[in-house]
C-alpha cells in the first residue's frame, strides 16, 4: 500500500540530469513548477494495476531549478529534485524511509499539466498525472 504515494511528480529512471558528455551546463528550467498540484497515478506493477489514486504535492522551485516540496496522500513525505529543460527529476522520502523516485515525461505548453512514471524502493511503479491547482 505503500507504493500508492508515488504519484507525485516525481520520478522510468533516466540518467541524471546534466551527466553528458559535454561541459555544456544543463538547459535553464522550462517552466516554473511551484505551486501546489493535484496528482493521480497507478501502481502498474500490480496484478491487476491498481488506481487510480489521489495525493497532492506542493512544491517551490528556485530559478536554477531546486525543486522542494511536500507530498500528502496515502503517505505524505519530503519532495527534492530537480527541473532542466523540459526534464523534472523528484525523489519523495516519508519518515519511514519509503522512497519514491518520480520522473517527468511530458509537460503540456503551458507547464500547467504533467505525465510520466515513478519507481519505489518496494519494487512497485507506474503512470502519474498531475495539475496544477
Amino acid at each position: 500500500m505503500r507504493s500508492m504515494v508515488v504519484a507525485v511528480l516525481s520520478l522510468s529512471l533516466v540518467a541524471p540530469l546534466g551527466c553528458d558528455d559535454s561541459d555544456d551546463p544543463p538547459p535553464p528550467p522550462e517552466y516554473n513548477v511551484t505551486g501546489t498540484w493535484d496528482v493521480e497515478y497507478y501502481i502498474d506493477t500490480y496484478t491487476p494495476p491498481s488506481g487510480p489514486h489521489t495525493g497532492t504535492a506542493t512544491i517551490t522551485m528556485t530559478p536554477d531549478g531546486i525543486v522542494t516540496g511536500t507530498y500528502s496522500g496515502f503517505v505524505s513525505g519530503t519532495i527534492t529534485g530537480v527541473h532542466s529543460g523540459t526534464s523534472l527529476s523528484l525523489t519523495i522520502v516519508t519518515g519511514s524511509g519509503y522512497t519514491v523516485w518520480v520522473q517527468a515525461a511530458f509537460f503540456d505548453g503551458l507547464g500547467d499539466d504533467a505525465t510520466g512514471s515513478w519507481t519505489d524502493s518496494d519494487g512497485d511503479g507506474g503512470s502519474w498525472a498531475a495539475s496544477r491547482q
